[in-house]
């Protein structure tokens, strides 16, 4: 079997002898020991594997709302008191740094538009600037009771 180039005028330019890896011409069997030959009797399985799709999670509201502090008094009191202290336990419950509060400016937005997105809760960015800077305690309570509320699902759900 040989394969040659030809030229424009329609000479050949080139030719050079082809045959498949680990082939024997003579037999038409390959060095592994099977034949190379068609059948027609052979027939093609093919497999379909459909990979599972993302997880979507629907959207929901908060589960508090944002002046609903004496849902849960002690981390009203601790948003109150001693919100530095309440903001760190909040960024640790998120896996987050515990020095993104001392060292990173409108840390408690970023969080609270982090646990917006990884739980899907219907807000946009502005109410979340707004609510932030306007109600920086109340926004925080909220912050950690949702963040206490997945916590809890998510342990629910792997115990």
């Amino acid at each position: 079997m040989s394969y040659g180039y030809q030229s424009n005028d329609g000479g050949v330019i080139q030719t050079q002898p082809y045959n498949p890896p680990d082939y024997n011409a003579n037999t038409g069997v390959n060095n592994t020991g099977f034949s190379t030959a068609n059948t027609s009797n052979t027939s093609n399985t093919i497999v379909v594997v459909q990979q599972p799709g993302p997880i979507v999670i629907p959207k929901r509201d908060w589960s508090t709302s944002l002046f609903g502090c004496l849902e849960d008094v002690p981390i009203c009191l601790a948003g109150m008191c001693c919100s530095l202290c309440l903001s760190m336990k909040v960024a640790h419950d998120m896996d987050e740094c515990l020095c993104l509060q001392c060292c990173v400016p409108s840390s408690d937005l970023i969080l609270r538009v982090k646990l917006r997105a990884q739980e899907n809760i219907t807000v946009f960015f502005f109410n979340d600037c707004m609510i932030t800077y306007c109600f920086p305690q109340c926004s925080l309570c909220q912050l950690a009771r949702e963040a206490k509320a997945v916590k809890a699902r998510r342990t629910h759900i792997v115990q």
